[in-house]
């Protein structure tokens, strides 16, 4: 069954990002790291299953020749905003035959030097194609980036409530009919990912635009 992997935010200086989450909602992050084969960095937002990934471009020249570090750079230099969403579960090898898509491996080193891996197909169709998200497996599912420990203040996130995209015909074919996702359609605005909101434990929710 797919579930929401993780929300992708793009910004310009991924410590601000992360010091305004913290002040405004308690919610603290951690270093990620950097793929070197994007030129893209982020930071973690642990949210148990679940993630929030902000991600940066550390290397212009690099990020220029891969579609995902054009698209951040792109998305970028227009302000803050989301860049997509990852879709995982034990349904991604069916899913991923189902849409003849080829998974590839891609791996980042950690601050600590230890390394994570994971499977990602349909990348480029979640950057040319929102809202659809890419469908990622992690190799090591006890290194969830989710559950690295952190501190938050005063909140206890649970992964996403909702999220909030247009276009559900296309979300449907491309995910499935047994997908159980919390999508919130508005189909009445362009196609792509508007908002996220992040469950609490106290049945609260914050909301990310």
């Amino acid at each position: 069954m797919l579930h929401v992997d993780h929300v992708i935010y793009g910004t310009g200086d991924v410590d601000a990002a992360a010091n305004r989450l913290y002040q405004e909602h308690g919610l603290a992050s951690v270093v990620g790291g950097r793929h070197p084969a994007w030129g893209t960095e982020n930071r973690i937002v642990p949210l148990g299953d679940a993630y929030l990934e902000l991600m940066t471009v550390f290397d212009p020249e690099l990020a220029t020749k891969t579609p995902l570090g054009r698209f951040a750079a792109q998305r970028i230099s227009r302000g803050d905003g989301f860049l997509g969403w990852m879709a995982a579960g034990e349904g991604f090898a069916e899913r991923a035959a189902a849409l003849g898509l080829q998974p590839e491996t891609f791996a980042r080193q950690r601050p600590d030097g230890s390394e994570v891996r994971w499977r990602l197909a349909g990348l480029e169709t979640m950057i040319a194609d929102p809202p659809l998200p890419g469908l990622l497996a992690w190799e090591d599912p006890d290194a969830l980036p989710g559950r690295t420990p952190v501190e938050h203040r005063g909140v206890a996130p649970r992964g996403f409530a909702w999220l909030l995209a247009g276009d559900e015909r296309r979300l449907d074919d491309w995910v499935g009919p047994a997908a159980e996702l919390p999508l919130r359609i508005v189909d009445d605005q362009p196609p792509g990912l508007r908002a996220a909101a992040i469950a609490l434990a106290d049945g609260a929710e914050i909301v990310i635009r």
